[in-house]
């Protein structure tokens, strides 16, 4: 049976942005795929009898300049996104453009202590390691805004250290192996696997008449074998035990990954029919 055949249409959305943002609370019940409200994209607010709901805003830039390009301090021209909420539950990293330039913050859950994890330049795309203890982000160098590259906080220490450089193509994320040390994320055709504490870094060739890789790979439960997307070719999977990359199923238009508990089945969003629609397939 054709992988075509074997996957079921799950939900039509009328945005083709929506599923991106929900897939990550995607949960599998039974033989079905049950969508629910991502926790990363909206931090539950508990209320006691005097708790107010908090707003994850760093202070005002008339308090404290974060640099020379901080010239308001009105709160109505800032605004905050990507909220991710760590492991435990503790903290909250997130985009704001408070300050003047676009970066990443964290935040206590109630929204207390909030500061600025990037540094001055340009940040997106803040992802919290499996167990919490780091923080990725996606940054524009401070001396060469012309290259981006992927950065590290170390959540104990509030290190920040920058483990790779991608290029002058900003991507759209990385992803965590479960073993809380190594990231995978895409370079033009390639899959690179990075090991964050030494640096070291292998990488997986796409058999694809060099189109470059879209969109955030997923990292299997296991940890052994990596989804992802090529630009107009279809869903490819990469074996990380034996190096072999082949494509799953060849559709245009691919992304917004996010694998079942124990990795027999693969979700995701196509536009086969002209309209984004969440897809099941069994790799």
């Amino acid at each position: 049976m054709s992988p075509q055949n074997r996957s079921r249409t799950l939900a039509s959305w009328l945005l083709a942005g929506a599923v991106a943002g929900l897939l990550p609370g995607c949960s599998f019940a039974g033989r079905g795929l049950r969508l629910s409200e991502s926790p990363a994209a909206r931090p539950r607010t508990e209320r006691g009898p005097n708790q107010q709901p908090f707003e994850l805003m760093p202070p005002p830039a008339s308090a404290k300049k974060a640099n020379s390009d901080s010239t308001s301090s009105q709160r109505d021209g800032r605004k905050t996104s990507a909220v991710r909420v760590s492991p435990d539950g503790r903290w909250v990293a997130y985009e704001s453009n408070g300050g003047g330039v676009h970066g990443v913050w964290i935040a206590r859950r109630d929204g207390s202590e909030p500061r600025r994890v990037s540094g001055a330049s340009l940040a997106i795309l803040p992802s919290w390691s499996p167990d919490g203890s780091h923080l990725l982000f996606v940054a524009r160098s401070f001396t060469r805004p012309d290259i981006w590259g992927i950065w590290i906080v170390e959540m104990g220490t509030t290190r920040v250290n920058r483990v790779a450089s991608v290029g002058s193509v900003q991507i759209a994320g990385a992803s965590w192996f479960p073993d809380n040390r190594h990231v995978c994320y895409p370079k033009a055709d390639r899959l690179v696997v990075l090991d964050i504490s030494t640096g070291a870094a292998s990488t997986l060739h796409v058999p694809s008449n060099a189109r470059p890789i879209v969109g955030v790979p997923a990292v299997s439960p296991e940890g052994g074998r990596i989804v992802f997307a090529v630009a107009s070719d279809g869903v490819w999977l990469a074996s990380l035990g034996d190096g072999r990359v082949q494509r799953l199923i060849s559709e245009r238009d691919v992304d917004a990954f996010a694998w079942a508990p124990g990795g027999r089945q693969i979700a995701f969003r196509s536009a086969r029919d002209g309209q984004w629609k969440l897809y099941i397939v069994e790799p």
